[in-house]
Formats: C-alpha cells, sequence, structure tokens
C-alpha cells in the first residue's frame, strides 16, 4: 500500500488583487512574508476562513452577499510547509489534491508542478523530482475561475444576461454557486477536498470503483470491480485482482497486466438469486459488502470495501388509454409513488 503523508490541517492563507507587479516571485520566495497572512482550514472554502477571522460577514444573511463579491474577483494564495522523507531509488511521490475550485497553479519549492481547473474531478501529479528531504514549500495559487474564463466567448449559449459575465458553462464547478432559484451569486472558491502526498512503488492506484447491475429478470446480479492504476516501470508488471463478497463467500481472482502510463483493469462476480433493495416503507435494504485488492509482487497496493444493493428501476412511459402518457416509478417491477 502507499504511504501517506496528510497535508490537511492548517494553511496559511492570504489575497492578491494583481495589481503590485511581481506578485509571484514575491509570494513564492522561501522567506515570504507571512505577518498579513492568516490561518486557513484545508479542506475548506475562502469565505469561511474570512468569516472566522472575521473578515466578512455571514454572506447567507441579509445582502451580505453583495459585499462578499470581492472574494471572486481576487486571486487567493495557498501555502504550508511539510516533511518529505529521503525517497527510495524506486519510490515516487505523487500529490493529490481531490477537489480544488476552481482555477489553480501548484508550486513545490517555488516551481510550478501542475495546473488544473475542475472541481469535479481530482488533481494528481507526480512531483518526485520537486521534492528535497525534509522541509518542503507547497503553494496553491487560485481563483473562482472569473480570470480563467475571462476570454471565452458568452455569444450563442443562450445564457442569461448576468452569465456573460461569469461565462458559467466554461467553469467546471457547482453551478449554483452562479446563482440559482434558491441561492444568490456567490462563487466559492478554495481547496474544498482533502490534500495528501503519496509514496508509491511500481505502480500507483487512483480509483478502485465497484458497482452493481441486476439482470432484467432480477435472478442474477453481478458485482464489477474497475480499478484504474497507472504504471510506473518500463516492463509490464503481472498482478492479481480479487473480489470478495462477504455474505456469499465468494471470491474472484482475475491476473491481470500493468503497463507503464495508464490501464484499466476490471473483474466481477455472479449472485444468483440476490436479494433485493426496496425503498423504504416497501420492503427492505439488504446490501452486501464487498471487497476489492489490487496485488503487485505479492504486495497490496490497493483496497477498498463498500456495501453495494440490487434494484432494478423503470419509468413507465408507455402509452395512456386515454390520452398521453404513463410516468411512473417501478422498482423491482412494482409502481412507487415518489
Amino acid at each position: 500500500m502507499a504511504k501517506l503523508i496528510d497535508l490537511n490541517g492548517t494553511w496559511k492563507l492570504r489575497w492578491d488583487d494583481g495589481q503590485r507587479g511581481d506578485r509571484l516571485p514575491r509570494l513564492l520566495h522561501p522567506n515570504a512574508d507571512l505577518s498579513r497572512a492568516w490561518d486557513a482550514v484545508v479542506p475548506g472554502d475562502v469565505h469561511l476562513d474570512l468569516c472566522k477571522a472575521g473578515l466578512l460577514s455571514e454572506p447567507t444573511l441579509g445582502l451580505n452577499v453583495l459585499a462578499a463579491r470581492w472574494v471572486e474577483e481576487t486571486l487567493w494564495h495557498y501555502r504550508r510547509t511539510f516533511h518529505s522523507p529521503n525517497l527510495a531509488a524506486d519510490e515516487h511521490a505523487w500529490l493529490v489534491m481531490e477537489e480544488l475550485d476552481l482555477a489553480a497553479v501548484i508550486y513545490i519549492n517555488g516551481q510550478e508542478v501542475a495546473r488544473h481547473a475542475n472541481a469535479f474531478y481530482p488533481c494528481q501529479v507526480d512531483v518526485t523530482n520537486h521534492l528535497v528531504v525534509g522541509e518542503n514549500i507547497l503553494v496553491i495559487d487560485i481563483e473562482s475561475g472569473l480570470f480563467h474564463a475571462r476570454d471565452r466567448s458568452a455569444d450563442g449559449l443562450g445564457l442569461t444576461i448576468d452569465n456573460h459575465l461569469t461565462k458559467r458553462p466554461w467553469l467546471r464547478k457547482p453551478q449554483f454557486s452562479h446563482g440559482w432559484d434558491w441561492s444568490p451569486r456567490l462563487l466559492n472558491v478554495g481547496i474544498h477536498g482533502p490534500v495528501r502526498l503519496e509514496i508509491v512503488r511500481a505502480a500507483r492506484v487512483e480509483q478502485i470503483a465497484l458497482r452493481g447491475d441486476l439482470s432484467a429478470d432480477m435472478q442474477t446480479g453481478i458485482i464489477t470491480a474497475v480499478v484504474s492504476v497507472t504504471g510506473l516501470l518500463e516492463k509490464p508488471l503481472t498482478g492479481e485482482l480479487s473480489l470478495y463478497v462477504h455474505e456469499t463467500r465468494q471470491r474472484t481472482r482475475t491476473s491481470v497486466q500493468i503497463g507503464r502510463g495508464a490501464n484499466r483493469l476490471q473483474t466481477d462476480v455472479v449472485v444468483v438469486s440476490p436479494r433485493l433493495w426496496w425503498p423504504v416503507g416497501h420492503g427492505n435494504q439488504p446490501r452486501y459488502t464487498v471487497t476489492a485488492n489490487l496485488e503487485v509482487q505479492g504486495k497490496s497496493i490497493g483496497r477498498t470495501t463498500r456495501r453495494i444493493g440490487f434494484r432494478h428501476v423503470r419509468v413507465n412511459q408507455e402509452k395512456h388509454p386515454a390520452v398521453g402518457t404513463y410516468f411512473i416509478v417501478e422498482i423491482n417491477g412494482k409502481p412507487i409513488f415518489v
């Protein structure tokens, strides 16, 4: 398994309007002046940290949201130090940021290592060659996305006039932050997900996804494990992907090959006559505990356990005998009032 170095917790945060000349050399300097920075929590959000610091009033009250508009129009600068061990010759260090909202440039020890502008997809980058043994400086320069989309055209997109300012369709972030029927415009910005350093060797598991599918006659359930893994060696690796269903004591073992770069591995197990999941009030909600494990060179490099339920969902839109069509939600063949 990967060695994990947790980079959550307290960071330093400061803002910049971009009008003060050579901002990055000043901010990236090892001895940068942090006297005007304040503590920020990661995972977290700039608005929350500003409220805690007394620099912003609760945006959801009254007209405070208008007084908070400057936050989305500002450049934000997160900074922290962390200790890196002396890596072995075959070890790689990956910096993983689960959710950045939104447009971010990441620096380690003053050197740019990545750019990212998608709050729905993690930023994962090999930083092995950027680390030094001992103390390292990690900086994330981030903004709400307004600067990122500044040159994009909003013409022809059928937007309301206010969205010509924010260029909403070009920004991969929660759309409600641009304003919705239940929320005013308040563009989030911050490191919203966990941050960590992963120390790995031959291969790195990015994701293990488990899903359950049910046959049309509801007599057979299939549990599938899909593993996204990056091979780090020039020569292919041989591994074993296993899937275990605790309740039925079923286990599958599949031999897999992991080449250099991105790999997608898959295996499944069949559950005969599975117990079905029902909505509350219509039956029980049984689920199966499933463990997926990927081994390489006799050692587990990725493992996860989830609970999987089986149910069949259908929206009945057959023709109505009088006029129009039905719209009936059916769970396991039974009409359910939603």
